[in-house]
This record gives C-alpha cells, sequence and structure tokens, in this order.
C-alpha cells in the first residue's frame, strides 16, 4: 500500500521527546526516518526504566519506523558522511540548544548550502530568537512560564504541571505541521526553509481560550480542579468506588442529569435553573450532586447517563484506558517486535487514513543498526564502510539484529527532488480552499491553523445566529464572544441551512473547487445530512475529507458525544494530573480537543501529499480520545515497562529531582536539574552545597527516593528570598529554571512579545483585541495572522457569487432561509 509521505526522507537529530515523537509521526506516515546518534547512542537509551544495554522504556516509546545511523559528528570523517546524507534528505530535524548546530557544522545555512531543498527544522526551549534563546527548556519550565501551570489543579493548591510532557508532545506536533507546511511550500517554489519552534510557544499556543479570556474580561484563569470556567455541571464526581466525568451544563442535559440522580427538583430550583445560577453556585451544587453519586459505584452512573444521552465517562489509570475496548478497536494498542526487548506493546496513531493510513512496521532501532545499510546506499563501498567503523566515525550493529518490517519500504534515493516550475507566495497553504463544518475548539482548531498558513478557510454556519460558540455570553468583548475569537481568525463566514435541498447543493458547489473538508458532527449526522465522504467524494474525487469526533467514527463509543474533560479522563490524563494522593485534576487547558485539531491538521496535510502524487482524496478520521491517549505516550510505555502504573505527582517528575516547582518567599518557580552536573550546580546557587555530598542524595535514585526530605531541605533556603532573586542566580549558574506565570504574566513577558507571539487585530464590532501568534517560525513562506474572526456571514454573498449563484437566485435562497 502506498503510504501518505513515500520518498521523503528525514534525518533525525533529536532526542528525548519534542523531536523523537515529530519524527515518529513522520515516520508513521512512511518517510523514511535516519536516526542519527552520536556512538554511545541517544540520551533517551540511557534513561530509566533500561530495559537492555542501549535500550529504554522511554526510547521504545517514540522511536518505532526509524532507521538508526551511528555517527561521530566530531570526527571528520562522521562528518562527511552526515553531509552526504543530507545531499539526500529533504528534511532535518533536530533540537539542540541554539549554537550547538553551528559549531558541530550542522547549522541550517551550512546544510542548505549543500541541499538548497532541504527544510530544516529546529525545535528548542524557547525557539532560535528573542532574549531567552540561549537558556535550556524543559517541559515543566514551558508549562510554568507559559501560564499552563497557573490553571491546573484545585484553587488553593501549590503548582501542579499537566501530568503528561504537554508542551514536549505539542512542540512535536507544531514541528509536524510546519515541517508538512514547507514542504507544501516547496513544490511551488522549488526551495526549501527554515522551521523554528519551540516548547514554550507551543505552550502559549495551546492556551487559546485561557489568553482570549483574559484579554476579553480582564479576568485571570485561576484553577478549578476538574471543573471549567463557563460550564456547570462539567466536572468529575465521585462515586463509592472512583470517580467519573460528566458534561451536562446546557439546558436540555441539566435536567436529564437530575433525573438520573433522581432528583428531578433539583432542576428547577432557583440557584441552579440558568447556566449562570448554576457557575455562581458551582460548590454547592457538587455537594448536593455527590451526595447522591457516593452512594453507588460509577458503573451505575455510567449506565445511567449513557442510557439518557448524557456525555460521561470514567476517570480510567492509565492500564485501564489501554484495556478499553473502544481503545482496542480503534487500534490505539499494538504490539511490535523488538530484537532485544521481544514483544513490546506501543500506542497506534490516532490519526486512520482511508487510502494511506498511518502503519507501526517496526519497533525501535538498535543504535546503528542500520549503519551499514545506509553507508550503501549512499555509495560506499564494504571496504571503505569498514574503514569507516575502525577510525570510529560510524558505530554498526552486528547485521541480522534487525526485527520486524524494513522501518521503510526501500525506494531509490533521489539526489534531486523535481518541483514544479518555481513560483513566489507569500504562505506555505496559499492556493488551498478550506471547507470549515465545525464547532467549539477541536475542529476551529485545526481550521485556524491551516488558515494561518494561507489556506482559504470557509465556515459554514447556520443562518441567523451563526455557530452555537458565538452565542458564548460569559467571555465576550462588546457582545462578541471570545470563545469564538480565539479559534477562528482568518477565516471567512457562509451561512447556509444545511437541512434544505438548496443548502446541501451549496455546500456540494464548494466541494466541487475545494481540497479540504472538515466536520466535527457526531458520527452519522453528515450522512443524513447528505454531506457525508461518499456524498462529496463522488462530486470530488480528489477531496480531503476530515472528521474530527470525541471517540472516531467507528468503534463501540462512535455514536457518543465526546468532550474534553470526558477525553482527558478516559485517556488516563487525569490519573496523571494533580497532587500526590490529592483529588482528580483535569490539565487546566482543554488538551484533547486542542491535540485533536492538531492531529487532524497532520493527517490533512499528510493525504494532500498522497494526493499530489495519486491525484486520490480520502476520509482522515480522528478523535479526542485517541489524541489524548497518544499524549500519555510515556505514562503507557512507563506502564508496559515497568509494571507501574503512573501517578499524578504535582510538579514532580517521576524520573528526576529535583524537577519541580519550588517554594520562595513570594511565590514559586520551577527547577530542572537533572543531571549530576546541574544539581551539583543548583545546590552551589542557593547556598547548599552540602547537599551535593549528602549521602542521601548523592546519585538520581537517593534523590527520587528521598525526593520529599530533598525538597524540604532545599526550600529551607529558597523562602528566605523571592522567586525573582533565585531565578537570576539559577540563570547565572546555567541551571533551566522559570517563574509560574499567570496568564497576565505570560503574555506581557519580552520573549513573547519578541517572538511575535501577541498580535493586535481590529474588528468591526469587538473593536481592537489580541490574538495568539503563530508558533511555527518558517523563514521563507511565514504564517501571518491578517483578520480577526469573521461577522456571520459576512462573505455569504462573495462566495455564492464566486459558486455562479446570480443576484436573483441569491436573493431567492435569501427569502427562504436557506443562507
Amino acid at each position: 500500500m502506498t503510504t501518505a509521505l513515500e520518498g521523503i526522507r528525514v534525518i533525525d537529530q533529536t532526542q528525548v521527546l519534542a523531536g523523537p515523537s515529530c519524527t515518529m509521526l513522520l515516520a508513521d506516515m512512511g518517510a523514511d526516518v535516519i536516526k542519527v546518534e552520536p556512538p554511545g547512542g541517544e540520551t533517551t537509551r540511557g534513561m530509566e526504566p533500561v530495559l537492555a544495554p542501549g535500550l529504554s522504556g522511554a526510547f521504545l516509546a517514540v522511536n518505532r519506523n526509524k532507521r538508526s545511523l551511528s555517527l561521530d559528528l566530531k570526527h571528520r570523517r562522521g562528518l562527511e558522511v552526515f553531509r552526504k546524507l543530507v545531499a539526500t534528505a529533504d528534511v532535518v530535524v533536530e533540537n539542540y540548544r541554539p549554537g550547538v548546530a553551528r559549531r558541530l557544522g550542522v547549522d541550517d545555512e551550512t546544510l542548505r548550502a549543500i541541499n538548497p531543498g532541504l527544510v530544516y527544522c529546529s525545535i528548542s526551549g524557547f525557539g532560535q530568537t528573542g532574549p531567552y534563546a540561549g537558556r535550556g527548556g524543559y517541559d515543566l519550565i514551558a508549562q510554568g512560564m507559559s501560564g499552563i501551570m497557573s490553571v491546573t489543579g484545585h484553587e488553593g493548591g501549590p503548582p501542579v504541571k499537566v501530568g503528561v510532557p504537554i508542551t514536549d508532545l505539542g512542540a512535536g506536533l507544531f514541528a509536524v505541521f510546519g515541517i508538512l507546511c514547507a514542504l507544501r511550500a516547496r513544490r511551488v517554489t522549488g526551495r526549501g526553509q527554515s522551521v523554528d519552534t519551540s516548547l514554550f510557544e507551543a505552550g502559549l499556543a495551546l492556551s487559546q481560550w485561557e489568553a482570549t479570556e483574559y484579554w476579553c474580561t480582564g479576568n485571570v484563569p485561576k484553577r478549578l480542579g476538574t471543573g471549567h470556567r463557563l460550564n456547570a455541571p462539567y466536572q468529575a464526581f465521585r462515586a463509592s468506588d472512583g470517580s467519573f466525568t460528566v458534561g451536562a451544563s446546557n439546558e436540555k442535559l441539566w435536567p436529564r442529569f437530575c433525573h438520573v440522580l433522581r432528583l428531578d427538583d433539583l432542576a428547577w430550583d432557583p440557584r441552579f435553573v440558568t447556566l449562570a445560577g448554576r457557575m455562581r453556585h458551582r460548590a454547592e451544587l457538587e455537594h448536593v450532586i455527590e451526595a447522591v453519586t457516593r452512594t453507588k459505584p460509577r458503573a451505575y452512573w455510567l449506565e445511567r447517563c449513557d442510557e439518557t444521552g448524557i456525555p460521561a465517562g470514567p476517570i480510567n489509570t492509565v492500564p485501564e484506558a489501554h484495556a478499553d475496548p473502544h481503545a482496542l478497536a480503534r487500534g490505539m494498542v499494538q504490539e511490535l517486535e523488538h530484537p532485544q526487548a521481544g514483544r513490546v506493546k506501543a500506542l497506534g496513531n490516532p490519526v486512520k487514513m482511508s487510502a494511506s493510513p498511518p502503519r507501526l512496521r517496526k519497533a525501535a532501532p538498535l543504535l546503528g543498526e542500520d549503519s551499514r545499510a545506509v553507508l550503501v546506499e549512499l555509495g560506499y563501498a564494504e571496504t571503505e564502510i569498514d574503514a569507516l567503523v575502525a577510525e570510529g566515525a560510524v558505530r554498526a550493529a552486528p547485521t541480522g539484529a534487525a526485527a520486524g518490517e524494513p522501518a521503510v519500504p526501500r525506494v531509490p534515493i533521489a539526489t534531486d527532488r523535481p518541483v514544479a516550475t518555481p513560483a513566489r507566495i507569500r504562505k506555505p497553504l496559499e492556493g488551498l480552499r478550506v471547507i470549515d463544518v465545525t464547532q467549539a475548539m477541536a475542529g476551529p482548531f485545526c481550521t485556524m491553523n491551516l488558515a494561518d498558513m494561507g489556506a482559504e478557510v470557509i465556515k459554514l454556519e447556520p443562518p441567523g445566529e451563526g455557530e452555537p460558540t458565538r452565542r458564548e455570553d460569559v467571555v465576550q468583548k462588546n457582545g462578541v464572544s471570545g470563545s469564538f475569537l480565539a479559534v477562528n481568525r482568518g477565516k471567512k463566514s457562509l451561512t447556509v441551512d444545511l437541512k434544505t435541498p438548496e443548502g446541501v447543493e451549496i455546500v456540494k458547489r464548494l466541494a466541487r473547487r475545494a481540497d479540504v473538508l472538515v466536520q466535527n458532527y457526531r458520527p452519522g449526522v453528515v450522512q443524513r445530512l447528505g454531506i457525508g465522504y461518499d456524498d462529496l467524494a463522488h462530486v470530488n474525487p480528489g477531496l480531503i475529507y476530515c472528521s474530527v469526533s470525541g471517540f472516531g467514527t467507528t468503534g463501540p463509543y462512535a455514536g457518543r458525544g465526546g468532550y474534553d474533560l470526558i477525553a482527558q479522563g478516559m485517556s488516563g490524563i487525569i490519573s496523571v494530573t494533580g497532587e500526590e494522593d490529592g483529588p482528580p485534576a483535569k490539565a487546566g487547558i482543554p488538551v484533547s480537543d486542542l491535540a485533536a485539531g492538531l492531529f487532524a491538521a497532520y493527517g490533512i496535510l499528510a493525504a494532500l501529499d498522497y494526493r499530489d502524487r495519486t491525484g486520490h482524496g480520502q476520509h482522515v478520521d480522528t478523535s479526542l480520545f485517541e489524541a489524548a491517549m497518544a499524549l500519555t505516550v510515556w505514562e503507557s510505555t512507563e506502564w508496559w515497562t515497568t509494571g507501574r502504573v503512573p501517578k499524578p505527582l504535582g510538579s514532580a517528575h517521576r524520573l528526576a529531582a529535583p524537577y519541580q516547582a519550588i517554594r520562595a518567599s513570594d511565590g514559586y518557580f520551577t527547577v530542572g536539574a537533572n543531571t549530576e552536573r546541574l544539581f551539583e550546580a543548583f545546590c552551589r546557587a542557593i547556598e547548599r552545597p552540602d547537599l551535593v555530598t549528602d549521602a542521601r542524595y548523592s546519585t538520581r535514585g537517593d534523590r527520587l527516593a528521598n525526593r520529599k526530605a530533598l525538597i524540604a531541605e532545599i526550600e529551607k533556603a529558597t523562602e528566605a528570598e523571592t522567586r525573582a532573586h533565585w531565578l537570576a542566580r539559577l540563570d547565572r549558574a546555567g541551571v533551566p529554571c522559570g517563574p509560574i506565570f499567570t496568564y497576565p504574566e505570560a503574555l506581557a513577558d519580552p520573549h513573547t512579545l519578541a517572538r511575535q507571539m501577541v498580535v493586535d487585530l481590529v474588528h468591526p464590532v469587538a473593536g481592537p483585541i489580541k490574538a495568539l501568534g503563530v508558533p511555527v517560525k518558517l523563514s521563507e513562506t511565514p504564517g501571518a495572522i491578517e483578520r480577526p474572526a469573521p461577522l456571520v456571514g459576512e462573505h455569504t454573498e462573495e462566495i455564492l457569487r464566486d459558486l455562479g449563484y446570480s443576484t436573483e437566485e441569491q436573493q431567492r435562497l435569501r427569502h427562504a432561509g436557506v443562507v
């Protein structure tokens, strides 16, 4: 079967998580990903738990489908081999600290001089420019500085991070998006370019609703446990044997939920009869509901909610998520053969594609497993390879060690990459037309990112008041919904009644001229309307049709409604977020929605690459549940390789200490002193050098085993001074650290502004507004935000005229209420 990214060669110079997760997603789609590792192997190979020499669970988790070439880039001949490889590549991905690649001679400028068509992607803590560019950046620090930790956890509690490394994984997803955009631009321009993104910017970009809430209202978003800042009841409740989530906040679902609880009168209680009242009296409402829910097991409540159509779900542990029948039906747990580890489990790719699906072909490679094969492909004779190995320039694993299918089907290496006659474009997705039939967050976030990169996005909305999110009245500016403003910038609005034959005909006319359609109705609805994939593929066989839903279009839960909260609970994310031994807490940002939107964009762009080669469109299908499961990649592998059930640890890390929030006299700051060198530097900076020689903390394992005692000793020193004092000292000492910002602080930070992550716009009704910038910087065809979200039906006349509707026909359609 032809794969979506067949023929694309990627050189992977990354380690740990953000970079490897990016290149793994490219490999899943069929790209030939060659992981270039030093002779001692990538750092993650030695992370706990170590399964065999040179193999860890962390490495297995994000390096499947790749080939390993072990080179010493500090050796003259190793660098020579690398540069020869670059001449055959389409993409290089690296996550060195800025400046390191240049010192090694493998920087963007040097490599693109060798191969002008090269897409060179850098992933770092803070990006390649700006006041913090040289700093080390970890997920913890990015979560703190981007504002995410300020909204995760319980009100009044200590800082808590999202239990999965969301800025690492988010940066990997944005990098994939940027790379695929740059490759699409290359088809037009004939030129490669640099792609630059960071953990910090990923954290900001994943805060669309929180940032907009602050800008629209002046309210500083707070921690709410599992609650929602705009809806109630929309949270977790305790049953007699665990917790479950419920999303019953609208006026139709609220009385049903009261009936499930056998509290029908509660629906008409003056305190709770309106959403505004339920929000004002949230604590009282929770107390009343839990007095009932704690009397029966969660299975009882989930069954009752399912019977009455109320969105609900269990708060699963990671093992429970893996055993869920829907996860298994959707291929989210798979097995691969590894020559050292035997049969190993892996999370499936959350994107399903009808013509060129991503595949898990091979487990992570042994160190240097493919060195000889790659060198032979580059034209080296066996005697030359032997000499390179003897000199130490190359490390090669013994032959015959590989297991499973080849990482990628072998195709001849092209040293020249033919493109169309070079042309100029401003943005990478110029010329693409996208039909947006989405609402709320996941779908609109997907299409917003496509619009930022130049696609023409036409948002279909019901005549009258438009998309339901426009009617959100808690967060607004001058009567305009902040929720709508947050994820609909750069789009056009066409109002059309999809329940009428004339409305369906408008969609079909649009589809004939479109490249992509994205919809997030519950499965079955688009088929009833007559705008399902089969309906529209009939009029345009090249259409990429993307469905984003709670649980996907197949499997036992396909018909269920799904919200971010429910996906977080069922995927295991809530089970690893919050204070140690504390009550459940969700990620403070809607990570399932956001990840689903980014995975949808990844699937769409991969499908477009396939269509460019074959002429065939296809159906792309992803879901909040699968996207959320994909974010548990390290936690899942921890369970599979150790048998330990991952637990919440507040702001701490399960493999390193001190790597968490530390208390100062005026608040908290984060520290990532996760190596022996950094631990020593940290202890000296806080004037506690005695901790370095204390036997309780002499090794990484000792520090982990005695983490609580260690943090208590550290805070004896740090509580004496302000966080600004310690951050200045730690920064001078080269210890990764950062403040825990509220959103007002994060959005005003000099680095945020230097990286153009705050953009000023003028809306015709809301007036001057701000928007979060584009987190992926492309050097030749950058994305940009040029206009705010549209008014309802603002572009209806323009679009209908373009589709061939006369003035008289448009008037008739308006009179009939079709548009």
